[in-house]
């Protein structure tokens, strides 16, 4: 199965037309860098604030221990800490993988750099 040229999803006749008849604007991020500034302790706030019942923060801009912005397993993980947590879930959400703690992943990185 190739999605790439529309087979898989059953239009690849119609590709000419949507070709034809399709505009594609690029537009940039301007605050994209904002998630990679350096920061502080307290910047962000915590996925369930403190001293609240029914409010939560879910996306890039709410502070997860141990875990890096711009990703969409962040805004998932947000979004799955809040409801676990508001609903009363037991708290059984996989952890962040770290690969900085895997040995192959120290050693890929080290290759890549040194190539």
């Amino acid at each position: 199965m190739n999605i790439g040229n529309g087979s898989g999803l059953g239009f690849q006749d119609h590709i000419p037309a949507l070709l034809a008849t399709s505009n594609c604007i690029p537009c940039m991020l301007p605050y994209t860098t904002s998630q990679f500034m350096p920061r502080a302790k307290g910047d962000r706030p915590d996925v369930i604030p403190r001293s609240t019942a029914n409010f939560a923060f879910v996306g890039q801009y709410c502070e997860i221990p141990r875990n890096v912005v711009y990703t969409v397993e962040y805004s998932v993980h947000s979004a799955r800490l809040a409801v676990a947590s508001l609903l009363g879930f037991s708290q059984d959400i996989p952890p962040t993988y770290e690969g900085l703690d895997h040995p192959n992943a120290l050693v890929d990185a080290l290759r890549r750099i040194l190539q």
